[in-house]
């Protein structure tokens, strides 16, 4: 719930949804470490006060990807508008038996990194491919093509990575929408 001096500005914004994980089950230690990494101040830059505070956010949740084998895979959400409708998304993949944040360097070799990058590279053009010809004769052929054409999986990609049920998922955005 808003204030009420925010409700009267924007009648139509009085209420966001919220909706939150509740981590438990964990050493205290890790517990600490799990629930600070996953505070809302450390998610987007807001604390739950200031969303409250701003009329921006409509709806604020979660999913979890995966959580097995002491690994937790969430994803953020948050969606809102000001003078357009703008959604975020912030991923955590965190080591369950010590609270902290997985990175590339714990879960790839360092010396196969290059051809990790190579290897998914080639499955994203094949995909590419196989997209652009299923549009070729479509009026948005044209269109489909242009989005793709400068998608290229490199190094810094290996960041973004969600681990899920079936494996990896790798994310990767064309330079202009970044």
């Amino acid at each position: 719930m808003r204030s009420a001096k925010l409700a009267r500005q924007f009648p139509e914004k009085r209420r966001a949804v919220v909706t939150y994980p509740v981590i438990t089950g964990l050493n205290p230690a890790v517990l600490r470490r799990v629930r600070s990494l996953l505070d809302f101040k450390n998610v987007f830059d807001y604390s739950l006060q200031e969303y409250r505070e701003d009329a921006w956010l409509s709806e604020f949740s979660y999913v979890v990807n995966y959580n097995e084998k002491y690994l937790l895979d969430i994803t953020f959400t948050q969606s809102g508008s000001g003078a357009y409708p703008d959604d975020h998304t912030k991923h955590f993949l965190i080591n369950l038996r010590d609270g902290r944040l997985v990175k590339p360097s714990d879960v790839f070799e360092n010396g196969k990194m290059s051809q990790l990058v190579a290897w998914i590279d080639r499955q994203l053009q094949q995909e590419i491919k196989r997209i652009e010809s299923e549009n070729k004769n479509s009026e948005d052929g044209a269109a489909v093509a242009e989005a793709y054409s400068q998608l290229k999986f490199e190094l810094k990609d290996l960041d973004d990575f969600r681990l899920v049920q079936k494996g990896l998922h790798f994310v990767t955005m064309p330079a202009s929408l970044m």
